[in-house]
């Protein structure tokens, strides 16, 4: 499967050759892409180059449009961890909320993950460069956890969290969480607790 025919998943992620998927968001390689494909209720996701970022932002503005109840999950490795801040920065000034953040293996720094994220999960490696960077908040409305993977290399921490099926089963649960709010609350508004009557 080509990168280009790797298309269809959920929010936004980037590779370390520097792909960026929207809506799912993923491309640490073809295992998460098919992974995410197989989930209900993901909606289309795209690729992008993780330079890309506003490009992401104008698909994923789109997406919200034709549908505004399906959940948004941003997947990105290494240096694609930057560009998917940068879209979740981006998204909360026009006050889109963001159900999940997936950052494999930051290749620079610890990243601040913004207010209208609502989980992020950070998995890192320590056994070779540029491992061991993590996610952080300063905001009340995010949960951020962090995990470090031994026995895995940055190139292949990828692959091998989608051999466990850790992110797929991340995903699956906030999917379901997300889809199950719509049911109950008819919750179409992009940030803020969902009101039931």
């Amino acid at each position: 499967m080509s990168r280009s025919e790797a298309t269809r998943v959920a929010t936004g992620a980037m590779d370390p050759q520097g792909d960026f998927m929207q809506r799912f968001s993923v491309d640490p390689g073809p295992p998460l892409v098919a992974q995410a494909a197989r989930i209900p209720g993901a909606g289309e996701s795209r690729l992008f180059r993780w330079q890309d970022s506003q490009n992401a932002v104008t698909f994923a503005l789109g997406q919200l449009g034709t549908n505004p109840d399906q959940p948004v999950i941003v997947v990105a490795h290494s240096m694609g961890v930057d560009s998917e801040i940068e879209l979740a920065h981006s998204l909360a000034g026009v006050g889109v909320k963001i159900n999940l953040i997936v950052a494999i293996d930051p290749a620079q720094d610890d990243k601040p993950v913004p207010w209208n994220v609502e989980e992020a999960y950070g998995f890192y490696q320590t056994e070779n460069w540029p491992g061991g960077h993590r996610l952080y908040t300063t905001s009340q409305n995010t949960v951020v956890r962090n995990q470090e993977i031994r026995g895995t290399r940055h190139a292949d921490i990828d692959n091998d969290l989608a051999n466990a099926k850790i992110v797929e089963r991340i995903i699956r649960r906030v999917v379901a969480a997300r889809l199950q709010k719509v049911l109950a609350c008819g919750d179409r508004d992009f940030i803020g607790p969902c009101q039931s009557k």
